[in-house]
């Protein structure tokens, strides 16, 4: 066998190999719903793609094990070749199929940016990878050994006839038909392309989103283009100030000084609790009565849909959008202040109890355990037991907390922070909670997906989920109880809200940080108001708000509440003040996890690209609050004027914390859209409906 036959004999079997990957992903991977001439136009992409792709890597592998190979000795060259083969392919096998599982479980792929989270957090990754998909690990590591068996006993036997002179193999008429096989595969996709005009780049866009290892490096995304480039802003924030500064403008706290509690549900969307809708009553007594007796936001959306966002943009009250990439909070030189710093600059007490892993992602940076009178963590209490790195069961968080404020002598006002981890996956909680709403499913049960719910097991997860939001309801009363046993409780200010939601299905995901829906962003919003703080405020508190508002309008509410002025970094607003409306106020959201996708929500309007997969989506929460009619492609002009907002917010984030932008002098600012932009929204949308009255 002659060196060309070897190469042009791992050509076909590459080709081969991966063509048939290409018919998978045609069958298997390809939305739904498209005509038939885009389909066929998708299939012949995908196989021409994956046969193109088999034969090149194939080549140059065999290039590369024959020139490493070839300075070795006859009797050591043709077993190092076929190691140097098997140790190139085997790991693109083992990646492709794992990205196979990975992508049929939770819709995701193995990309950077999964890579990057992996990296950052090794312990809690491969601690929920095991728990939640062992099978899978197991089954990807049986074929990946299968593999390196089979792959090093066919390319030895294929050096040792390449070792030999021989007449050319049985295959050789297959050989020759191998380039008219390729052409008429290409010729097949550029008559269908041709065929239905304008198709041919949608099908090849298809493809670039649906094929896992295609998704892998955003090929949709440089293959559309990037539709949120946006020029950069004119300017904008305030100049920087330093702490000492800021201490002296802010003014002095109302007298008296009302506390702060802060209460951060895990993994709870507003639907989900019986005050906001939710049909079982006796799920969220204690909270109901917080938002019965206080001020109740209907549509507030969290700052992203995982958790790292959230939290740092509650705490910030900034935007977390700052490259292409998440970085995991690597680099933290942007200036900002966390509410807590601003209220112990006011002159409080800080505490934190918190039932998470504060370290995960650097989170406990951006007001560092130091800072605090008392801190109270998961990765603080080395001496509790724990059922994972992420969490402890919420009692140890709260005792904490009650004998902390039934010991309490500091004349100062405090700042509380709650961190409660009962809803969080996989909603592991004691009796007699775990089983009051009946039947469960066994932990970590979700049949075959973890992003993706059976049927049969979906009620019974939901069941284990409520339960869990039960046990975390019980908790929240224990903190009130501990605060009316103190005697602060009137002279509290209570804010209970989730870093983000929880899906189940609503569109196919669970869970959250896998997309903007509805469900993973549309959080619970309560302030309840001690009277005797009420009795202090000039005016009087509403009881709901509808209007729509943000997570990162925290900070600057509690501020109002206070009595200090908002730092000059924040971006939210206080959305307690009289006359706020979110008419015209464009509020965001983001998810930059292992996808990118940024959303809108303006006058009842919501919309959201999809940057990973080049995708708009337009929805109209007025008359759709359940998203299910995508107007994108019926109404284009509305969608485009939207985007052109978002595409504005997203280019003055990203211009900002950009290289070219340092040294910082000035904070980020709140983004505020042209109010042409606006008009057009109007135009597009037509009549905006009014914000309905506020009670």
């Amino acid at each position: 066998m002659t060196t060309g036959q070897l190469i042009r004999g791992r050509m076909v079997w590459g080709a081969a190999a991966l063509g048939v990957y290409g018919i998978w992903v045609a069958v298997a991977r390809l939305p739904d719903g498209e005509s038939l001439g885009l389909r066929l136009g998708s299939s012949a992409w995908a196989v021409v793609l994956f046969a193109s792709v088999g034969a090149t890597i194939a080549a140059l592998t065999v290039l590369l094990a024959l020139l490493a190979s070839r300075p070795l000795p006859p009797r050591y060259r043709f077993s190092i070749a076929p190691a140097i083969e098997t140790a190139v392919l085997v790991p693109l096998f083992g990646w492709l199929v794992l990205n196979e599982f990975v992508y049929a479980t939770t819709s995701e792929v193995l990309g950077i940016d999964a890579i990057s989270l992996a990296w950052y957090n090794t312990r809690a990754v491969f601690e929920n990878a095991w728990a939640m998909g062992a099978r899978y690990l197991l089954a990807t590591a049986v074929l990946t050994l299968t593999a390196v068996a089979v792959v090093y006993a066919l390319s030895f036997r294929s050096f040792r006839r390449f070792a030999v002179p021989t007449p050319a193999p049985s295959c050789t008429r297959l050989l020759r038909r191998s380039g008219p096989i390729a052409g008429s595969l290409v010729a097949v996709a550029a008559v269908l392309g041709w065929h239905y005009p304008g198709a041919s780049s949608e099908a090849l866009t298809a493809v670039f989103r649906s094929a896992p290892p295609l998704r892998v490096f955003n090929l949709a995304r440089m293959w559309v283009g990037d539709e949120l480039a946006a020029p950069p802003p004119a300017h904008f924030g305030e100049p920087i100030v330093s702490d000492a500064e800021y201490q002296a403008r802010m003014g002095s706290p109302r007298r008296p000084a009302p506390n702060v509690v802060l209460i951060v549900l895990e993994s709870v969307s507003a639907k989900s609790l019986h005050c906001y809708g939710y049909p079982r009553a006796d799920l969220s007594p204690h909270i109901d009565a917080l938002a019965a007796d206080g001020t109740l936001f209907e549509h507030c959306l969290a700052a992203a849909s995982f958790s790292s966002y959230g939290l740092v943009s509650l705490q910030t009250s900034l935007h977390m959008l700052r490259g292409e990439h998440y970085d995991h909070f690597a680099d933290r030189s942007f200036p900002y202040m966390s509410l807590p710093k601003a209220l112990k600059l006011a002159g409080y007490e800080l505490a934190v109890f918190s039932s998470g892993n504060e370290s995960w992602d650097s989170l406990d940076q951006f007001c560092p355990p130091q800072e605090y009178d008392t801190y109270f963590t998961h990765d603080t209490t080395p001496q509790i037991p724990k059922s994972d790195c992420m969490r402890m069961d919420d009692h140890y968080a709260v005792e904490a907390f009650e004998t902390w404020i039934a010991a309490r002598t500091d004349r100062r006002p405090f700042y509380c922070r709650f961190y409660l981890q009962s809803p969080h996956f996989n909603y592991e909680v004691p009796e007699p909670w775990a089983s009051y709403y009946k039947p469960v499913p066994p932990l970590y049960s979700n049949g075959d997906g973890i992003i993706h719910i059976p049927p049969d097991i979906l009620p019974l997860l939901r069941n284990r989920y409520d339960n869990a939001l039960r046990y975390g309801d019980y908790w929240v009363g224990r903190i009130r109880a501990a605060l009316e046993r103190a005697g602060v409780f009137d002279s509290t200010v209570i804010v209970i809200l989730a870093d983000h939601g929880e899906a189940f299905m609503e569109h196919g995901l669970a869970r959250h940080g896998v997309h903007v829906w509805e469900e993973m962003i549309h959080i619970p919003l309560i302030f309840h108001v001690g009277r005797a703080v009420r009795a202090a405020l000039p005016h009087p508190l509403l009881s709901r708000v509808p209007d729509t508002v943000s997570g990162i309008d925290v900070a600057p509410t509690v501020a109002g509440l206070v009595g200090i002025r908002p730092h000059p970094s924040w971006q939210g607003l206080d959305v307690l003040a009289p006359g706020y409306t979110s008419r015209d106020r464009p509020v965001f959201s983001l998810l930059q996890l292992t996808r990118w996708q940024e959303a809108v929500c303006l006058n009842g309007l919501k919309y959201i690209y999809d940057l990973t997969e080049a995708q708009s989506h337009l929805y109209d929460l007025r008359a759709d609050p359940g998203e299910r009619i995508d107007l994108a492609r019926r109404q284009p002009r509305l969608a485009a004027a939207l985007r052109a907002i978002l595409a504005g917010w997203s280019a003055h984030q990203l211009h900002y914390y950009a290289p070219a932008n340092r040294p910082f002098t000035h904070y980020v600012g709140r983004y505020e859209p042209d109010p042409a932009l606006l008009e057009q929204v109007h135009q597009a949308a037509g009549p905006v409906v009014a914000s309905p009255r506020r009670r």
